[in-house]
C-alpha cells in the first residue's frame, strides 16, 4: 500500500527526465505478452487445483501486495464539480459509465488507486486510506472527492465478486454524494472476457458458483430474498446462461468447463451476465478527470489521434465487444494496446523516447498534463517519470 501522496499545486519534479529507471520487476525483461492459453489448457490449469487442499492466504496489503497509489487532492481547484449528473442514457438501460463522456472537469479533491485483484481487504483499506469508504461499513463517506480506479478487478485473489459489488454499489452511493467513483477496465477483464482465466483462484470459481446458488432462486421467484450484502445478489439480474448462437460457449460446457466453474465463465466471459451489465455499462477504458488521463497500461499516439471524442468512441467499441454486442477493436491486444502497453512503465524513460511520445499524446488532449496507469508492478513503489507526466501506481 503506498503512502498517501497530497499535492496541493502544481506536481514537483520527483527525477529528472532521462533518468535510468531500474527494472521494475524482476522478470521485467522475460514480461512478454504471450499468445494467450487454449481454453482446454487453461481449465485444465485451474481443474489442477486441489478443492481440498486449504488455499494459501492471498498477500495482505501490509506485505508486498500488488496495489494501489493514492492521489488525494490531485490538483486543488476552484472549479466545481460538476461531473455527478449522469449522462443521458444511450440504449439497453445504459449507465454513465463508457456510453457517457469521457471527459470530466477537475475536482477539488482526486484520488487514483490501482490494481485490486481480487482482494478485498487491501481494497477496503485503502478505499479507508483515502476517506471515501466509512471504517465499519461499506458506505461511500467521501462527499465529493472523485476517486479512479484503473482497472484490474479479477484475478489473483479469491474476492473478485465482492470487489465488483463493493465499487458497483459504492458508485451509485458516490453519485448521489456528488462524488464520483469511475472504474476502468483492465487487460484482466479483457483477457477474461476472451476465456482466459488461468489467473483466476479456485476461491473465486466457488464465490461465483456460491452466487449463482443463492440468488438464482429469488431472481426467478422462487426462494426468499438473500442477504445482498452477504451474497451480492444485487448483480444477479440474469441467468447465467450461453447465448444461442454462442457455439464456442456451449462446447466448452460440455467438454472443459467443470460444474464448479461453470458460474465464474458464465459470468465474466463475452457476453456473460456481468459483462454485459456491470462492465459494459460502468467500465471505461479512457477517462480523463480535468488534467489527467487515466487508462490501465497507456495511452499512444494512435490511442488518441481524435481527440476527447475519439476516447469516447473507443470506450463505446470495448464496451459492446465485452457484452457481446460487436466485434472485437483491433487495437484492444497486443504490446501497443492501451491494456497491455508496458512503453511508460519499464526500462529506460527519456526526454527523446518516451518522454515525447507522452507530449504528443497531451497534444492530441487540450489541457492534460499528466497519465495515471497501472498494469506494471513497481518495485520501487509509487513512482512518476517525466517531470510528473506519467505517475505509475501499481506496486
Amino acid at each position: 500500500l503506498c503512502d498517501m501522496v497530497v499535492l496541493r499545486q502544481a506536481l514537483p519534479p520527483v527525477s529528472p527526465a532521462g533518468q535510468a529507471v531500474p527494472l521494475l520487476h524482476p522478470h521485467a525483461s522475460k514480461r512478454r505478452n504471450r499468445p494467450f492459453l487454449p481454453t482446454s489448457e487453461m481449465l485444465d490449469r485451474v481443474a489442477g487445483q486441489d478443492a481440498r487442499t486449504p488455499r494459501r492466504a492471498h498477500p495482505s496489503s501490509s506485505a508486498s501486495r500488488r496495489g494501489f497509489l493514492l492521489l488525494a487532492g490531485l490538483v486543488v481547484s476552484i472549479t466545481p464539480l460538476i461531473a455527478q449528473a449522469a449522462p443521458p442514457k444511450e440504449d439497453k438501460e445504459v449507465s454513465w459509465g463508457a456510453f457517457g463522456p469521457a471527459v470530466f472537469p477537475q475536482p477539488d479533491r482526486l484520488v487514483a488507486v490501482g490494481d485490486l485483484h481480487g482482494d478485498l481487504e487491501a481494497a477496503r483499506k485503502v478505499l479507508r486510506v483515502a476517506g471515501v469508504l466509512h471504517p465499519s461499513r461499506d458506505e461511500w463517506v467521501g462527499g465529493k472527492t472523485v476517486l479512479v480506479q484503473v482497472g484490474d478487478q479479477l484475478d489473483r485473489g479469491d474476492d473478485e465478486l465482492a470487489i465488483i459489488a463493493l465499487l458497483h454499489n459504492l458508485s451509485m452511493q458516490a453519485e448521489r454524494a456528488g462524488g464520483a467513483l469511475h472504474v476502468m477496465l483492465g487487460n484482466h477483464e479483457t483477457m477474461t472476457a476472451m476465456d482466459q482465466m488461468v489467473y483466476g483462484t479456485r476461491g473465486a470459481f466457488e464465490r461465483f458458483d456460491l452466487w449463482e446458488q443463492e440468488c438464482k432462486p429469488q431472481f426467478e421467484g422462487k426462494g426468499p430474498v438473500p442477504n445482498h450484502d452477504e451474497h451480492h445478489c444485487e448483480l444477479y439480474t440474469g441467468n447465467l446462461e450461453c447465448g444461442p448462437d454462442d457455439a464456442t460457449c456451449q462446447s466448452n460446457l460440455g467438454t472443459r468447463v467443470p460444474d464448479w466453474a461453470r458460474a465464474r465463465y458464465l459470468a465474466v466471459r463475452k457476453g456473460g451476465a456481468v459483462s454485459r451489465t456491470v462492465f459494459r455499462n460502468e467500465r471505461r477504458s479512457f477517462l480523463v478527470v480535468g488534467d489527467t488521463l487515466f487508462v490501465h497500461g497507456g495511452a499512444l499516439p494512435e490511442h488518441v489521434k481524435d481527440g476527447a471524442r475519439g476516447l469516447e468512441q473507443m470506450n463505446r467499441e470495448v464496451a459492446r465487444w465485452i457484452a457481446g454486442e460487436g466485434a472485437e477493436p483491433g487495437w484492444l491486444n497486443g504490446e501497443n494496446s492501451p491494456f497491455w502497453t508496458r512503453y511508460y512503465s519499464q526500462g529506460v524513460i527519456g526526454p527523446k523516447g518516451q518522454c515525447k511520445t507522452l507530449n504528443a499524446v497531451f497534444g492530441k488532449l487540450p489541457g492534460v498534463k499528466r497519465m495515471v496507469v497501472g498494469h506494471t508492478p513497481q518495485q520501487m513503489g509509487c513512482n512518476e517519470v517525466c517531470n510528473g507526466g506519467v505517475w505509475r501506481i501499481d506496486t
